[in-house]
């Protein structure tokens, strides 16, 4: 009976033992694997000291990746808008009425207008002219359709070309309903600007308002300079 009491009285001092031991950090914990080092979260019980302990702070690397939303939108507008009205000078024929030297006080005819023979666009004169100077003046009438927007030009340095000289003894020789535009226009060449042998005379005319890059009209008129005998020229002809 002695070693019976003896035996629960030994039991009951082992349970106080483990009971005051606690299982956070004491033996029994060891027993069951935590080290005291170990960070274990427990939750407080009635009566306990609570201790807070700060968490280790930590700084992760880390990349924020963003972007800017883009929007765009779809729209149509109805634009009213009107499209000018443009018209191009189409060149429908010239008429030559009269082609003259005028030099001094002289005034000789190199072509008159004859309504049975065609002119082949072609003068002559003589290398005495490139001396004796004065202009070379073609009268003449020029039509276009769609426009009559236009300004004349010659090649030849010093020329002329000017509207005007469409009389009525002019007029009478063509049908001036042959174009929508007629102008008619005098032509000034300055024989001096010639030389001798083969002058090509270009008669251009082009549009004012930009529409035409380039010339809307080009006639060719070739003026030959021949040489003439001189009286040294004789005196070895006839030696």
């Amino acid at each position: 009976m002695k070693k019976i009491f003896a035996i629960c009285i030994l039991t009951a001092v082992c349970l106080s033992v483990f009971a005051g031991c606690g299982t956070q950090g004491g033996l029994v914990a060891e027993l069951f694997g935590q080290k005291g080092n170990d960070f274990y979260e427990q939750p407080p019980v009635p009566g306990d000291d609570v201790i807070l302990v700060e968490p280790i702070e930590t700084n992760p690397e880390y990349t924020e990746i963003w972007t800017d939303e883009i929007y765009t939108e779809e729209w149509t507008e109805d634009i009213e808008y009107t499209i000018p009205d443009i018209r191009i000078p189409e060149f429908a024929g010239a008429y030559y009425f009269d082609v003259t030297w005028e030099h001094g006080v002289h005034s000789e005819s190199l072509y008159y207008y004859d309504p049975q023979t065609e002119w082949d666009h072609t003068l002559q004169l003589p290398d005495t002219a490139l001396q004796d100077g004065g202009q070379l003046v073609i009268t003449c009438c020029v039509g276009f359709n769609q426009s009559g927007d236009l300004s004349y030009g010659c090649n030849i340095p010093d020329s002329t070309a000017k509207r005007g000289g469409l009389t009525s003894v002019h007029s009478g020789y063509v049908d001036l309903d042959f174009a929508d535009w007629i102008d008619g226009v005098v032509l000034s060449i300055p024989v001096e600007k010639l030389c001798v042998g083969r002058n090509q005379v270009e008669f251009f005319a082009y549009a004012l308002n930009g529409t035409v890059e380039g010339y809307v009209m080009w006639e060719t008129i070739d003026v030959y300079i021949y040489e003439t005998e001189t009286d040294h020229d004789l005196a070895d002809t006839e030696g």
